[in-house]
């Protein structure tokens, strides 16, 4: 019964004995693999969704995504670490941070803020050392302070530059020892250089004693000069040896492997090497030839020829120098032939000419605003000097000074706290490579009103370290201040006219910001300060002068106007006789009398006719001639 059942059930042309087996291909049977399919879908979009929980490490967690500079880490001007999605605030952007999410290890000097809502920077104040690891570490308080749970990594490392031996070279040599100049990528310990140095003559005798040698460099230093003791029985060869793990000062980093370098030892008077330098301040440049034996001093100019020739060119002797300056073009390699009479302080020469080659080196980058600053009349075209070399595109960022901010900037208040700051402008330079331009900027384009007291600072927008900074004063208020004898005497007058400006208000203030006192000026631009001697706060330190809009100000105790560089603090003043004397004219022809004037007097201001005993006159050459007394006539002057 059962079993026809079974076959009743069955669907035509099947057996009922595989009716369990085959139905999965049935109606039943395809529902089943439908639901099979969603299941494997929803599993797959479950373990998408989880995969990217799992990566971003939850709603409210973040991650440090690249922490920035990648590379040339030593130039580096700020340090940023960029996260995976944007968790600061726009109010706190550009803010400095009091409390930074991150700290450094060791701790490093700069500010810290978020200039991106998913970028938090630390500008530095100054360049990392070399050779030093750096750690960013996140702070516990991470969560607290951002908001959000920080995933994955909380540490990170970032490497300056390990220490380098960049040259070594002979610099100079004497009878009994010959100094070897060691040139490194940063500064270097004497003593850590004396522990990992070994010097050995290369020699066949096996029993000879390595040479002790001292290094004579005092302090750390990136050139180091050291000396080692000669042996003329020796080998005319010297191997250096470097222990590897030596580190430039304060550094972790040293030479990977040890360092072997093989140098001639030179025999008799010779030419050595040569060396340039190039500043990026100056179109000169200096080429150093070094020889073997100090140089006499006081030869004259050897005989030099320059391959591509530059004119003009100075020379100077110092030891065993000989150092060129002219305009060597940086980049250029020269090479320089020096005549076969340049003479050793020991009476040798070179017998035969020596020719050495130099490349100039390629100028560094370089920012400077002439004299720092100055005083612009408002009726000028309002440009201030800047000499620029390297440099492609120049930030400029300018702020007015508030007048009653003067000293807090004066003592090195920053723009944001003194000034009112104006947008900042990126100018390109189209300036010839490795050449210093002189250029002019263009106060009138970047300030909205001409008077004012302005900090202009300048910048490399791709070296943030090169830059430089003035105040400049655009005003027509001239200030001539003297010291009285109780107080200042003060004189204002016109830039542009000349003519003394009445009215002018003048505050005196002294050092830490005290007025000491004021006073107007009257018609011809005169006033009179009156400063009592001895106030617990010190004298004037600054004299302002205010006029409408227009307001300038002086330092009475800084001298700033410098023409030239002639010593004009005057000879010392002679306890017993004092002499002036002059000639009637400044320009004599050969053959001519020259007549001499001038005056004499004693301590208590007599005329002391005894004291004379005779008159020289030096000539240029330095030789001395006696003036004969019979020729000399003196008489008082009343």
């Amino acid at each position: 019964m059962s079993s026809s059942r079974q076959r009743a059930l069955a669907p035509a042309g099947r057996t009922a004995g595989v009716e369990d087996k085959d139905s999965w291909g049935g109606k039943n049977g395809g529902r089943f693999w439908a639901l099979a399919l969603i299941l494997l879908a929803l599993n797959a979009a479950g373990l998408v969704w989880i995969g990217r929980e799992v990566r971003a490490g939850g709603p409210d967690s973040v991650r440090v995504a690249q922490v920035l500079p990648v590379r040339g880490v030593d130039q580096a001007s700020e340090l940023a670490l960029v996260f995976d999605r944007p968790i600061a605030p726009s109010d706190v952007i550009g803010i400095t941070l009091a409390e930074p999410p991150f700290r450094t290890e060791p701790p490093l000097e700069g500010l810290w803020s978020w200039s991106e809502a998913a970028r938090l920077e630390l500008k530095l104040a100054k360049p990392l050392a070399p050779g030093r690891v750096y750690r960013l570490l996140a702070e516990p308080d991470f969560a607290a302070l951002t908001g959000y749970r920080l995933s994955g990594e909380a540490a990170f490392e970032l490497r300056t530059a390990a220490l380098e031996l960049s040259s070594l070279r002979v610099s100079s040599t004497s009878p009994d020892a010959l100094q070897l100049a060691f040139l490194f990528n940063q500064p270097v310990r004497p003593e850590d250089l004396q522990a990992a140095l070994e010097v050995s003559r290369s020699s066949n005798d096996s029993s000879r004693e390595a040479p002790h040698v001292r290094v004579l460099t005092l302090g750390p230093k990136r050139e180091l000069l050291v000396e080692v003791p000669r042996d003329e029985s020796a080998e005319r060869w010297l191997t250096v040896e470097l222990a590897a793990g030596l580190c430039g000062a304060g550094g972790e980093l040293g030479l990977s492997q040890a360092l072997q370098r093989r140098l001639e030892v030179p025999v008799g008077f010779v030419a050595l090497n040569a060396h340039a330098w190039a500043s990026g301040s100056a179109n000169s440049a200096q080429v150093y030839l070094s020889f073997s034996e100090s140089l006499a001093p006081g030869q004259e100019r050897p005989t030099l020829r320059i391959t591509p020739p530059v004119e003009p060119v100075s020379t100077r002797v110092s030891g065993s120098r000989l150092t060129l300056e002219g305009d060597f073009r940086s980049g250029e390699t020269y090479r320089i032939e020096v005549g076969a009479s340049l003479l050793s302080a020991r009476g040798s020469t070179l017998g035969e000419s020596a020719e050495l080659s130099v490349q100039i080196p390629k100028r560094s980058n370089h920012l400077s605003l002439s004299d720092g600053g100055g005083q612009l009349s408002p009726l000028g075209r309002l440009e201030v000097a800047l000499r620029a070399t390297n440099v492609q595109n120049l930030e400029v960022a300018t702020a007015r000074l508030h007048a009653n901010n003067l000293v807090a900037r004066l003592h090195g208040g920053s723009s944001k706290e003194t000034s009112r700051v104006l947008p900042k402008q990126t100018l390109s330079l189209d300036l010839e490579p490795d050449r210093v331009t002189d250029c002019v900027l263009g106060l009138a384009d970047l300030v909205d009103s001409p008077l004012g007291v302005y900090e202009v600072h300048v910048r490399d927008r791709d070296d943030r370290w090169e830059s430089d900074r003035a105040l400049v004063r655009v005003s027509d208020l001239t200030l001539t201040v003297k010291q009285e004898s109780e107080g200042l005497f003060a004189w204002v007058t016109s830039l542009s006219s000349g003519a003394p400006l009445e009215g002018v208000s003048l505050e005196a203030r002294s050092y830490n910001d005290q007025v000491l006192a004021r006073a107007t000026t009257d018609s011809v631009g005169r006033a009179h300060l009156a400063i009592p001697r001895d106030l617990p706060d010190g004298g004037a330190w600054v004299l302002t002068a205010t006029l409408g809009e227009d307001f300038s100000y002086l330092l009475p105790e800084r001298g700033t106007w410098v023409f030239d560089k002639v010593d004009t603090s005057g000879r010392a003043y002679e306890p017993l006789l004092d002499a002036w004397i002059y000639t009637d004219r400044g320009v004599y022809r050969p053959g001519e009398t020259i007549h001499l004037a001038g005056l004499l007097r004693g301590v208590d201001g007599s005329f002391p006719v005894a004291a004379l005993r005779e008159v020289q006159l030096i000539q240029p050459d330095g030789c001395r001639r006696l003036i004969q007394n019979s020729h000399t006539y003196l008489f008082p002057v009343h």
